[in-house]
């Protein structure tokens, strides 16, 4: 998933065994050291997982388990210069 205007993007994985389980990560396409955050939800949750920091590739990986026939929003963000560019949406939905 990319971030808006190129600046990132998005890596989600999902592996079914067990009780299933989601990874995700926000990779950052910029040189130096960005305030960036990845943000990973159970659908059906209220809670949510999350990395934020000062990186120079990326944050995460979050893993969010016990997963198996839900969705899962993710969503993260690059700050750069003070512009914060973000992106995500709902992973593994049927519809």
């Amino acid at each position: 998933m990319p971030l808006s205007d190129g600046v990132g993007y998005l890596q989600v994985w999902y592996d079914d065994a067990g009780s299933g389980t989601y990874c995700a990560m926000t990779f950052d396409n910029r040189s130096g050291s960005h305030n960036m955050e990845i943000r990973v939800r159970r659908y059906v949750w209220q809670t949510s997982w999350y990395d934020r920091g000062y990186y120079s590739t990326f944050a995460g990986g979050v893993y969010v388990s016990g997963a198996n026939t839900y969705c899962a929003e993710v969503t993260g963000w690059v700050e750069v210069n003070g512009t914060r560019y973000s992106g995500g949406g709902r992973v593994g939905c049927d519809n």
